[in-house]
């Protein structure tokens, strides 16, 4: 393989003309049209697909972040649009994804690789734990299918990794954003169509999605975005990046809201609490809260909203209950765990418990990512959730202490602002670890924890941090 790369790079250093390298866009463009003509001419409009197909291998091959702003565009919504092709679809991106990548640094594009020793240690080390958990009672079908999933996903987080410069930030949030914001147009017309205050509340209480089919995940995703934007809003000086951002902000903190996702509320609120607390105006927020607390807990308009609306009776006893059957496993298989994605099977006999306790739902996961990780892993997967919490805050506290640029601040207040959301949402949810077999809410998560080990590994004398 070395020496296919050398031989690869001595061609394009070596035998094509520098000439020709300084105006390849011209080269391409007039390539590009004798190619389309021939191409027509030959198969008629069926070419186009074909074209369309070169202008994407193109602009991947020489922007290559450019897919993966596809992949974060796309994803999330074509289980909606598209539910026939979504994993084919989702999947095809990753491994183009890698494959460019791939031949980028196999024909010397690429500058030398980067990677985190944290990044890279902590796969081989959940990697390990992963087999030898499957290993100890015999592999199963849901075991084989998410080593295949983690086998796909830990190189594509080293690939993102690799590609990510602070340049691409704004434009990865925009990416990510995209599609919750054209979920959130809908989930207002939704709310826009009912007649009165007690017919919004029952919508609120259905727990609308937008064009998403559950709300739940609608709102887990829009809290690794709209913190970001929340940040860039409060502390960017670019007065155009500080309106853009004001609006996303506004239009996601107020659709996570709408969505009726208690877990995902309470992981927006520890991003709030945070912010206060490093602008140091926390008592001001905790006065804010009190305050408005007093006034709701003295107004009948609270107790019809929290009966109608919130549904908290149900939610509550629900989850705790899975929480109790889940200790209960823990106990029973505390060093090796059930096996990473046989949760639903191990939990078949205790599902009874929790619907008659109101849980109507079909229990994929804990609903508590420590639980989780904890049930499917054993004692090693409990270790493993909490270092990948702990490490990311670690660093990002580390690099609050040190003179950021303005623009590195916005990246990292928001980025420790997600983690602190999903930190939150952790109590009720599970993000980090394919707990439902898919591969973007998970990424959601990691490409923060990258964004704040890059950061760090450059402000750090340790290039490989």
């Amino acid at each position: 393989m070395r020496y296919l790369a050398a031989q690869l790079s001595y061609f394009y250093n070596g035998i094509i003309p520098k000439e020709f390298k300084l105006n390849t866009f011209s080269y391409f463009i007039f390539s590009f049209v004798v190619i389309s003509v021939t191409l027509v001419s030959l198969l008629g409009t069926n070419a186009l697909i074909i074209l369309i197909l070169i202008i994407i291998v193109y602009v991947a091959f020489r922007y290559p972040m450019s897919l993966f702003y596809l992949f974060l565009a796309t994803v999330p919504i074509t289980p909606h649009l598209a539910p026939g092709i979504h994993t084919i679809y989702s999947y095809s991106l990753v491994l183009s994804i890698m494959a460019l990548w791939f031949a980028r640094t196999a024909l010397g594009i690429n500058p030398a690789v980067q990677y985190s020793r944290f990044l890279l240690g902590y796969i081989i080390l959940f990697c390990l734990v992963l087999i030898c958990s499957a290993l100890y009672k015999g592999l199963s079908n849901p075991e084989i299918t998410s080593i295949m999933r983690y086998a796909i996903f830990f190189p594509f987080v080293l690939v993102v990794y690799d590609m990510y410069q602070s340049r691409h930030t704004i434009p990865m949030f925009l990416a990510i954003s995209t599609p919750f914001v054209i979920s959130s147009y809908y989930l207002f017309r939704t709310y826009l169509g009912t007649g009165g205050f007690i017919d919004m509340l029952t919508v609120f209480r259905m727990k609308p999605a937008g064009i998403f089919t559950n709300a739940n995940v609608f709102g887990i995703m829009m809290i690794f975005a709209a913190p970001f934007w929340i940040a860039a809003a409060v502390w960017s000086k670019n007065t155009i990046l500080r309106i853009i951002a004001g609006i996303l902000a506004l239009i996601l903190s107020v659709s996570i809201i709408l969505t009726n996702s208690r877990s995902a509320i309470v992981g927006l609120l520890f991003s709030v609490i945070f912010y206060f607390a490093v602008a140091k105006k926390l008592k001001y927020f905790l006065s804010i809260i009190a305050i408005l607390s007093v006034i709701l807990l003295s107004s009948p308009l609270f107790r019809i909203v929290t009966s109608v609306g919130l549904r908290v009776e149900r939610a509550g006893t629900g989850r705790v209950e899975i929480w109790k059957d889940t200790l209960e496993l823990i106990k029973q298989n505390a060093i090796f765990g059930v096996g990473a994605g046989n949760f639903p099977e191990a939990y078949r006999p205790y599902f009874e418990s929790a619907f008659e306790k109101g849980f109507m739902k079909n229990i994929s996961h804990s609903h508590n990512e420590v639980l989780h990780l904890f049930v499917e892993l054993g004692i090693m997967g409990l270790v493993l959730i909490l270092v990948l919490y702990y490490i990311p805050l670690k660093r990002g506290f580390a690099l609050l202490k040190r003179p950021l640029s303005d623009f590195d601040r916005i990246i990292l207040y928001g980025s420790m602002g997600i983690l602190f959301a999903n930190l939150g949402n952790s109590f009720f949810d599970a993000n980090t670890m394919l707990a439902d077999g898919g591969l973007f809410r998970p990424i959601l998560y990691w490409i923060t924890v990258i964004v704040v080990l890059k950061m760090y590994q450059k402000y750090s004398a340790d290039n490989y941090a």
